[in-house]
Parts: C-alpha cells; sequence; structure tokens
C-alpha cells in the first residue's frame, strides 16, 4: 500500500468505515491550523481525533511530534485521539469500538456488525 497517497487512503478505506459505524466527521483541510488531527468526529457522544497517516513509516516525519503533542493534549481531556494508518487501522477502528462497549454505547450486535465490517475491509496489523 505505499504507492497509495494518505488523502487516497482516507478517502477510499478510511472514511467509508467511519460513516460505516456512524460516525460524524469532519476532514481538515490541508493548509489549516497546524498540530490539528486529520478527522475531528463524534460518535455516540464521544469526541475522537484522528491523525491519518500513509504508513507506519510516516510516523518519522518531523512534523508528527506537534501532531502526536496535540493528540496528547486531546487524551488528556477524555477525547479519544489515534494515529491512524494502514498498518493499524484494524486495531485503531476495533480499539475505539471497544471502549463504547464497554461503556454500553454500543450493543453486542452492533459491536459484532462492525468488527465484520472491519476485518472484511482492514488487513490485520503487520507486526
Amino acid at each position: 500500500m505505499s504507492k497509495m497517497t494518505e488523502n487516497h487512503w482516507r478517502d477510499r478505506f478510511l472514511r467509508p468505515a467511519l460513516n460505516y459505524m456512524g460516525m460524524v466527521h469532519f476532514v481538515k483541510e490541508a493548509k489549516s491550523i497546524r498540530g490539528l488531527p486529520d478527522i475531528v468526529g463524534v460518535w455516540k457522544g464521544e469526541p475522537i481525533f484522528l491523525e491519518v497517516k500513509k504508513s507506519r513509516a510516516s510516523l518519522n516525519h518531523p512534523r508528527t511530534r506537534l501532531q502526536a503533542y496535540q493528540l496528547q493534549k486531546l487524551i488528556e481531556q477524555r477525547a479519544l485521539g489515534f494515529f491512524i494508518y494502514p498498518e493499524n487501522a484494524n486495531t485503531v477502528l476495533k480499539a475505539i469500538t471497544d471502549v463504547l462497549y464497554s461503556q454500553e454505547k454500543l450493543t453486542h450486535e452492533e459491536r459484532k456488525k462492525i468488527f465484520k465490517y472491519i476485518n472484511e475491509h482492514f488487513e490485520e496489523e503487520k507486526l
């Protein structure tokens, strides 16, 4: 998936998954506030912030330090915040789903349906 751009991966795979899950979300404009996560969303009352990367290797970019700092600040305020890229999308989307399930904001059937979608559209994380 290394030849796929970040925007292509986000729009072709990630956003459809967020829509399927029922998350209201917005995508940041490319030239907007630095450090603001790429996707800002709310799902069943939970604020969720996703910093999209085209691959795990993109985490080495110098700007990532500011993005990590901003995500940490959001997490400290009890928001859910993650770096998400093709290699970890399966794990991140399931983690978000599990948080809402543990808070009883999702039924067992909703969780099962979402996990099925995630498994069908995202490869397992490659360690």
